[in-house]
């Protein structure tokens, strides 16, 4: 993914990431990184957030609202 690469070159650990195009919710360890994201079945688009996987184990719910 493009985009874990630019995080990683500028040491961001966590983003806010807009028009993800997959529908519902979810959680998908993407390389060194952890997307959850959110999306309604009536928008064409959702938003979500690239967090740094070694800060994932800080999370302790993700509830999409």
């Amino acid at each position: 993914m493009q985009v874990t690469t630019e995080l990683e070159k500028y040491r961001i650990y966590n983003a806010a990431v807009q028009e993800i195009r997959w529908k519902r919710s979810g959680v998908r360890d993407t390389g060194n990184f952890t997307l959850m994201w959110n999306s309604i079945e009536s928008s064409a688009v959702g938003t979500g957030c690239l967090i740094k996987r070694k800060y994932k184990e800080a999370i302790m719910n993700f509830r999409a609202v």
